[in-house]
C-alpha cells in the first residue's frame, strides 16, 4: 500500500472550497508522524544512537553530538514535532533496547535484515552502503586478497561480522563491542584491519575524526567495497502502533531524501565521500510496513 506523503488536517470552521469567497484560511497540512509517532507526556521521543562513530553518530561526553545519524534524528524531531532525546546504544543491544522499552526508536546505522524483522519493525531505508575495509598506511594491505591470515575487527552483533565470515573466510575475525574499540585496536596494532559499512569507515578515517588524530593520520579506507548492500532504517517496536508509526515514518523519510537537507547534512558529516547521491535511496523505494501486505518487499 502506498501512503500519501502528507495527511491533511481539516479546518474546523471553513472548507478549502470556501476559502476564496469567505477569506477563511485553507486547510493546513502536516506530516502524519505528528500524530502517529508515540511520545511521552512531555512530547519526548527517546532515540537510540551510536556514540562512537565520528561523522555518523558521535558523542564523546554524552552531551555534545554530531554526525549524519544524529542530524537525521534531529531533523525527524523537527519534522514530526517532538523533542528528540538522544541515548547512546551499542550495536548488539539495539533490538533489546527496543523490546525492553528503553528507547522508542533506533537510528544507529541499523541495517534492515529479515532476521531483525522477526523482532522489530523498520521504516526506510534512508541511506545505502556496502561493506568496506580500513587499514593503517604502510600495512602492506591494498586489497581484499591481502587480508588472508590477517586479523580483521568488527563490532559484535552487526552484519559486518557476518559478512567477514561469508566473504573473507581466510581472514581471522576479532569482535569488539563497537567500532570505536576496533579502530583503537587498529591504532594499537593488535588487529590488522577494521571492516564495517564503508560509510562508517569514511567517518572514522576523516581528517576531523578524533580517532584519525590518535592514529597520526594513518587511517585509510581501501577502494574495495564488497558484500551485500546495507539498507539503513529506523527501528521501532513491533506492537499495536507499529503499522501507523511505520507508515508515518516512511512518509517522513520520503520527505527527507528528496529535500536538499539530505545532501547538505551528508556532505557536512562525510565530506570525503565523493558521490553522496550513490548512497541516497530513490524516492518511493521503501520497506513495506506491517499490515500493508507483502511484508519484506520494497515499494
Amino acid at each position: 500500500m502506498r501512503t500519501s506523503l502528507f495527511r491533511l488536517v481539516s479546518a474546523p470552521f471553513c472548507a478549502l472550497a470556501l476559502a476564496v469567497v469567505s477569506g477563511c484560511a485553507p486547510s493546513v497540512s502536516q506530516p502524519a508522524c505528528v500524530q502517529d509517532v508515540p511520545r511521552d507526556d512531555k512530547n519526548r521521543v527517546t532515540i537510540g544512537l551510536h556514540s562512537d562513530l565520528p561523522g555518523w553518530s558521535y558523542s564523546p561526553d554524552d552531551a555534545s553530538w554530531s554526525g549524519f545519524d544524529y542530524e537525521f534524528a534531529r531533523w525527524l524531531g523537527d519534522h514530526c514535532g517532538f523533542v528528540m532525546v538522544p541515548t547512546p546504544i551499542a550495536s548488539a543491544e539495539r533490538e533489546t533496547a527496543l523490546l525492553e522499552g528503553r528507547v522508542d526508536l533506533v537510528i544507529a546505522s541499523y541495517s534492515i535484515t529479515d532476521k531483525r524483522k522477526e523482532l522489530v519493525t523498520f521504516a526506510g531505508p534512508y541511506a545505502y552502503t556496502q561493506q568496506g575495509v580500513m587499514v593503517r598506511e604502510g600495512s602492506g594491505i591494498s586489497g581484499l586478497d591481502d587480508l588472508a591470515g590477517r586479523t580483521v575487527c568488527a563490532a559484535r552483533g552487526t552484519t559486518s561480522a557476518e559478512q567477514i565470515v561469508q566473504f573473507l573466510p581466510d581472514a581471522v575475525l576479532d569482535e569488539q563491542s563497537g567500532f570505536g574499540r576496533c579502530t583503537r585496536a587498529l591504532v594499537a596494532g593488535t588487529v590488522d584491519a577494521v571492516s564495517t559499512d564503508e560509510l562508517l569507515l569514511h567517518g572514522l578515517a576523516a581528517g576531523s575524526s578524533p580517532l584519525q588524530e590518535e592514529a597520526g593520520g594513518e587511517l585509510t579506507v581501501l577502494d574495495a567495497a564488497f558484500g551485500h548492500q546495507e539498507l539503513y532504517g529506523i527501528g521501532m517496536p513491533t506492537d499495536g502502533a507499529a503499522q501507523a508509526q511505520c507508515e508515518a515514518l516512511t512518509e517522513a523519510i520520503d520527505a527527507a531524501v528528496i529535500d536538499q537537507w539530505w545532501t547538505d547534512a551528508f556532505q557536512n558529516a562525510l565530506p570525503d565521500v565523493a558521490r553522496p547521491e550513490d548512497h541516497r535511496p530513490s524516492r518511493g523505494y521503501f520497506e513495506r510496513c506491517p499490515g500493508s501486505g507483502d511484508e519484506g518487499d520494497v515499494r
